[in-house]
């Protein structure tokens, strides 16, 4: 590492100084979302957390920017025909069809085992 002129961007084990702000929101998310809403699988653990940072990002005032939303400060208001819409919709799979072969699968277990059936 001091070979190759490569500094170290943390400045101790566990401080997050140098990556506060998305330390912060990793925070409220936690504590705000996810720990309080019982999600049941995975999908519905996706639909929360999207809510969540519309929520965060477009109605949820922040003390550190004067009690206005990142929208309001950032611009994204001005911005938003160009922001990315996510769907949480879940695509339809078209049904595989299954394929059933004439011999059983366990048959030549049976077949084979040393133990008369």
């Amino acid at each position: 590492v001091l070979g190759a002129e490569i500094r170290l961007s943390m400045d101790g084990v566990g401080r997050a100084t140098d990556n506060i702000a998305i330390e912060r929101f990793w925070r409220s998310i936690k504590y705000e979302n996810i720990y309080l809403n019982a999600y049941d699988s995975t999908l519905d653990l996706y639909k929360g957390i999207h809510r969540y940072v519309e929520f965060y990002n477009w109605e949820r005032k922040h003390q550190g920017l004067e009690y206005k939303t990142p929208a309001e400060i950032y611009g994204a208001a001005d911005k938003l025909s160009t922001y990315p819409q996510i769907s949480t919709k879940r695509k339809k799979e078209p049904k595989k069809e299954k394929v059933y072969n004439s011999s059983n699968r366990f048959d030549s277990l049976i077949n084979n085992s040393p133990i008369a059936v």
